[in-house]
């Protein structure tokens, strides 16, 4: 199974260039409504705790999710708050 997590979150996050602008689309999925960037973060700080890192495909996991943070509060989102 961590195989497995590993090779999807990897990809996911791999796919995302910058957050400044940030993309509409990671691996083809719109990055738009409900669940969105929110969800995301919670995916991330996840998977982050349980493979004990804080780096995913070069990126800083930490400084993602405060990036992905913002740009859900510019859009009104409120999925973040399940952090």
């Amino acid at each position: 199974m961590q195989e497995f997590l590993n090779r999807e979150i990897t990809a996911h996050v791999a796919d995302i260039k910058s957050l400044d602008p940030p993309p509409d689309r990671v691996v083809g999925a719109l990055t738009i409504g409900e669940f969105s960037w929110g969800t995301f973060m919670r995916t991330l700080g996840d998977y982050s705790a349980f493979a004990s890192t804080d780096t995913i495909a070069g990126h800083n996991v930490p400084q993602m999710i405060g990036k992905m943070a913002q740009i859900e509060l510019s859009r009104g989102g409120k999925t973040w708050a399940r952090l």
